[in-house]
């Protein structure tokens, strides 16, 4: 109990800095400055926006070329009525708000209808800008319908792209990954057909996601105003809202987290072997740099075991039941150690975190290494038991990669 009561007084600490902070800002010195808000405005599409699309949809150069001179057309015909949608936004934004919506009640509302006149003007401005798109799919005949609805979804993350997001790896992009895998070597697709309905269907969901996402922040901030002003502005009963709400707070981000899990799963089906496991390889990779990549992998060897063994003896199904178990079981401690990273990023986009909680998450990565290490000590030592048996190539590498880890672990 005691432990518990002195990470909730390190807490409250930290959101009563923040608080401070906030409060601060309409100091009687600082009052007398005017300042502008951010409220997620879209920003404007240019040429560039073809050259973006086209790496990510892989386009020829002769593509990119004409898509772009389009989009100078677009703009030259209709850019002061995209720039017009946006302006009572822009123009509410500006300000002055030389008040703090932390500090003047008044402020929430005068906030709250900035908040209004921004989603109006947001939803103006992207009915406009999808004229384009009309365009080179039907007037102009630049690319195939689905193409060019490939680029819509782009376009629509895109734009959004200067509001960050809270938990930064919801901000992946699995086209920008696929995209440089296929520029290193080709990526082999066996069922194309699969592979582009999923990646239509991704591209939709995770445009309105990253549309939700923004929204929600925004009205996130009205909320957590109004919460302290209920609370008279005590930091510790504020940081009990925070807590209280905090999964709702970021809901539409784990949502995007889980999206992206769901649709990489879901591609690689359509993919040959080697291919699914450079995909999964890398979004792991950027995902969670600190457990990936690994080294001491076992599923290399479990898939030589299986491919090799088409009439397998008693020994090696025992073998191969063995390995299987192991891998089990090192899956499940990886995915409770991306779930401790995910709820650490939670709390401190939150401005919650408590030093307990990175501690937690150090030790997992810690336990997940060393489990991966044994792991694969074991299986070698059970293979190398066997009767003589020429060594596989992934066995081979797996000695090697422990000897690898060994030395590092002993520096």
């Amino acid at each position: 109990m005691k432990g518990n009561r002195k990470q909730r007084s390190h807490a409250w600490l930290g959101v009563f800095l923040l608080v401070v902070v906030l409060v601060a800002f309409v100091s009687p010195t600082v009052a007398q400055t005017h300042v502008s808000v951010d409220v997620g405005l879209p920003r404007m599409i240019d040429a560039s926006s073809a050259e973006s699309w086209g790496e990510r949809l892989g386009w020829d150069e002769p593509t990119r070329r004409a898509v772009a001179e389009e989009i100078e057309r677009f703009l030259g015909e209709r850019g002061a009525s995209l720039d017009a949608a946006l302006a009572p936004a822009r123009e509410q934004a500006a300000g002055p708000w030389s008040t703090s919506i932390y500090r003047d009640p008044a402020a929430v509302e005068r906030f709250s209808e900035l908040l209004r006149t921004r989603h109006r003007a947001v939803a103006t401005f992207a009915a406009r800008e999808d004229e384009l798109f009309q365009r080179l799919a039907d007037e102009r005949a630049l690319l195939a319908p689905e193409a060019a609805d490939a680029a819509r979804q782009l376009r629509r993350r895109d734009r959004l792209t200067d509001f960050a997001c809270a938990i930064d790896r919801a901000s992946l992009d699995l086209r920008t990954i696929a995209a440089r895998l296929a520029r290193e070597s080709p990526i082999v697709i066996e069922d194309r057909a699969a592979w582009d309905a999923a990646w239509s269907n991704h591209d939709r969901e995770l445009a309105s996601l990253h549309e939700r996402r923004v929204q929600e922040h925004l009205d996130f901030s009205v909320s957590d105003a109004e919460a302290f002003h209920r609370v008279g502005g005590d930091a510790a009963a504020h940081l009990e809202y925070r807590e209280t709400n905090a999964r709702t707070r970021l809901r539409t981000e784990r949502a995007i987290l889980a999206a992206n899990e769901r649709w990489l799963e879901t591609l690689c089906t359509t993919l040959d072997r080697e291919s699914a496991r450079r995909f999964e390889e890398a979004v792991r990779r950027t995902l969670y740099p600190t457990i990936f990549p690994n080294p001491l992998s076992l599923q290399p060897l479990l898939d030589s075991i299986r491919i090799e063994d088409v009439a397998p003896s008693e020994v090696w199904s025992q073998v191969r039941r063995e390995i299987e178990s192991e891998v089990a079981l090192l899956n499940a401690r990886e995915i409770e150690t991306k779930r401790m990273i995910v709820e650490l990023d939670e709390f401190e986009a939150l401005s919650v975190v408590r030093q307990s909680a990175r501690q937690s998450v150090q030790e997992s990565v810690v336990k997940l290494k060393v489990m991966r290490l044994d792991a694969a000590k074991r299986v070698v030592a059970r293979i190398e038991a066997l009767p003589a048996r020429e060594a596989s190539e992934p066995l081979k590498s797996l000695k090697a990669a422990i000897e690898v880890v060994e030395r590092g672990t002993a520096q």
